[in-house]
């Protein structure tokens, strides 16, 4: 797909053709006002601290981890739909905010460590069947993702 290209004029006219429109945005995020050359700076500062912070660890004793919330129905605020409708109606599973939390981990030397899920709201670890690759765990009361 990355080969495909095509002109503005071409998507709007595929849009119009098929009676297509995009749909308002309900939220922006901020701009990030650093330059290239900051960034730039930030990431070699970074990257030249790493020796100096790992000097005495094994490459088994560095570890990195990735928190991410999963939503059960993921609705999207945006969709395509033909011009002039008044209403664009979505469906969902009725669990719009029912969420738990993945955590992604690996160690410097390669390993991947067992996906850990977390549930928010139980107070002990059902008595479920998981793939082995999976540490299912609730959370303590703390906030979380």
């Amino acid at each position: 797909m990355n080969s495909f290209r095509c002109s503005d004029k071409w998507i709007f006219s595929f849009m119009k053709r098929n009676k297509l429109t995009v749909r308002k945005i309900t939220h922006v995020g901020p701009a990030d006002n650093k330059t290239l050359g900051e960034k730039a700076q930030i990431a070699s500062d970074y990257l030249d601290s790493i020796p100096v912070l790992t000097a005495d660890r094994d490459a088994d004793q560095i570890y990195n981890r990735d928190e991410t919330p999963v939503y059960v129905d993921m609705l999207s605020s945006t969709t395509i739909d033909f011009v002039g409708n008044k209403n664009v109606d979505a469906s969902h599973c009725g669990a719009t905010k029912a969420r738990f939390t993945a955590v992604l981990r690996v160690n410097a030397a390669g390993k991947v460590l067992k996906t850990m899920i977390i549930l928010k709201g139980l107070k002990n670890v059902p008595k479920i069947k998981v793939p082995k690759n999976i540490y299912l765990t609730v959370s303590n009361g703390l906030s979380i993702t």
